[in-house]
C-alpha cells in the first residue's frame, strides 16, 4: 500500500514538472499576455495537485486492499464460530515429533530485508518531516519575536489616521468585517506584513511614514488578507515539502511566491493612472533601502530583494 503511494508520488511530481517547465518556457508570453493572478491560480491548481498524488490505479488498489483486509477478518470470524452457538466438536490430539514442531529461524529473514523503495521511502519520508520542521519551526520562532517585540497601535490622535484608512479599505475591498485584524508596530521588522493563519495580524515597522506611502502599504496588505495569501503561500510550502526532492517543485514555490507579490501590486493600482502607479512604484523602491526582514516563506512582505522588486516594477509600469 505504501509502496504504491510512494510511486504515485513520483508520478505526479514527473508529470506536475513538466508542466512547470511548459509554464517557465512560455513565461515571457503568459506576463505580457495575461494578469499574474491567473498564474497563480494555475500555481495552486498544481500545487492542490501535488498534495493530492492519487490516480485512478492508486484508488482501485486501495479499495482492493481495504476490502480484502475486511472480508478476511469477517472470514476469520465466522471460521472461528463467532456469533453462531454450535456445538463442540470432537477434539483429536495427535503429538509431533519435537523435529517437526520446532519453527525454522530462518523463515522470516527474507521479510526482514530492505529493499532499495523502502529505502528511498525512509529518505523521502524524513526530508519531507525536515523540510516541515525547519519553515514551520522558523515561522513560529519569528512571530514569537515580532509580537514579543510589539505594541498594539492603539486607535488614539495620533495613530487616528491607520484605523480611518483601515476602515475604509474594508469597504473598499468589501471584506467581511468580522475579519478584525489587530494592528501591532514592532522594533525587529522593517517591512510591513501579515502573518498569522487562524488569527492573523498586521505588523508595521516603527517608522514615520507619509500618509499616501502609508495608504498604498495598508491596501497593499488588506489585499493580502482579503485573499487569504497567508494561507496560500503555506499550501506551496507544503507541496515542496512533499516533493522536495524534485527541484522544479523549488522554482515553482519561488516563482509563485513572486507571482502573489504581482498579482497583489495589480489589485493596487488597478484602475489608476500612470502617475498614481510610479507614486506606488516609488513607495516599493524606498524600501530597497531598508534592512530586509529574514526570508520568512510562510507571510506577507511588502518588499522583496533587488530582482523581484524589478520585476515588480516592469509589471507595473
Amino acid at each position: 500500500m505504501t509502496d504504491m503511494l510512494f510511486l504515485s508520488i513520483l508520478n505526479v511530481s514527473f508529470s506536475c514538472g513538466l508542466i512547470v517547465i511548459v509554464l517557465i518556457l512560455f513565461s515571457s508570453f503568459l506576463d505580457k499576455r495575461y494578469a499574474a493572478k491567473w498564474k497563480c491560480l494555475i500555481w495552486i491548481f498544481i500545487a492542490v495537485r501535488l498534495l493530492l498524488p492519487f490516480n485512478t490505479e492508486t484508488v482501485r488498489y486501495a479499495v482492493n486492499f481495504i476490502t480484502k483486509n475486511v472480508y478476511t477478518v469477517q472470514h476469520d470470524a465466522v471460521a472461528s464460530g463467532e456469533g453462531k452457538e454450535t456445538a463442540a466438536p470432537r477434539r483429536l490430539v495427535i503429538e509431533l515429533p519435537s523435529t517437526i514442531s520446532t519453527p525454522i529461524a530462518s523463515q522470516d529473514v527474507d521479510d526482514q530485508v530492505l529493499t532499495p523503495i523502502d529505502i528511498m521511502k525512509f529518505i523521502w519520508l524524513t526530508g519531507t518531516l525536515g523540510f516541515l520542521g525547519v519553515h514551520i519551526g522558523s515561522y513560529l520562532y519569528y512571530k514569537k519575536q515580532l509580537i514579543k517585540h510589539s505594541v498594539p497601535v492603539k486607535n488614539i490622535a495620533q495613530n487616528r489616521y491607520i484605523f480611518k484608512q483601515i476602515a475604509k479599505l474594508y469597504k473598499e475591498l468589501q471584506i467581511d468585517h468580522k475579519r478584525k485584524i489587530p494592528v501591532r508596530q514592532s522594533s525587529i521588522s522593517d517591512s510591513p506584513m501579515i502573518i498569522g493563519f487562524f488569527n492573523p495580524s498586521l505588523i508595521l515597522p516603527k517608522a514615520d511614514y507619509e500618509k499616501e506611502e502609508l495608504y498604498f502599504i495598508l491596501k497593499h496588505e488588506m489585499i493580502h488578507l482579503k485573499r487569504c495569501d497567508v494561507c496560500q503561500k503555506f499550501l506551496l510550502v507544503a507541496a515542496n515539502a512533499l516533493h522536495w526532492f524534485n527541484p522544479l517543485i523549488w522554482f515553482m514555490r519561488r516563482e509563485a511566491f513572486v507571482d502573489i507579490e504581482l498579482s497583489c501590486d495589480e489589485r493596487v493600482v488597478l484602475g489608476e493612472d500612470y502617475d498614481t502607479k510610479k507614486v506606488y512604484t516609488e513607495i516599493l523602491y524606498a524600501t530597497l533601502y531598508k534592512k530586509r526582514n529574514r526570508n520568512l516563506l510562510i507571510s506577507t512582505q511588502f518588499s522583496g530583494n533587488t530582482k523581484i522588486m524589478k520585476k515588480r516594477f516592469r509589471n507595473l509600469l
